[in-house]
């Protein structure tokens, strides 16, 4: 189990989006926060929420608000 769990952050860091661990994202329809860009990506595949408001991680100021598509 925990090498399998091992085996999953290292996937998820070696393909990360340079947007990742700098930035949150915060779904507007359920109020979840995401540290990662292909999360949020999921998030929106799967629920089709689509008002998502980014976050700088440093220094907590909303940095854009969208509707993605």
């Amino acid at each position: 189990m925990l090498k399998s769990n091992l085996s999953f952050v290292y996937n998820k860091t070696k393909n990360m989006h340079p947007e990742d661990l700098n930035n949150i994202w915060v779904c507007s329809n359920c109020q979840t926060a995401f540290a990662f860009h292909s999360d949020i990506m999921d998030h929106i595949k799967n629920t089709r929420h689509k008002h998502i408001k980014k976050f700088d991680l440093n220094t907590g100021r909303l940095i854009e608000v969208r509707a993605m598509v």
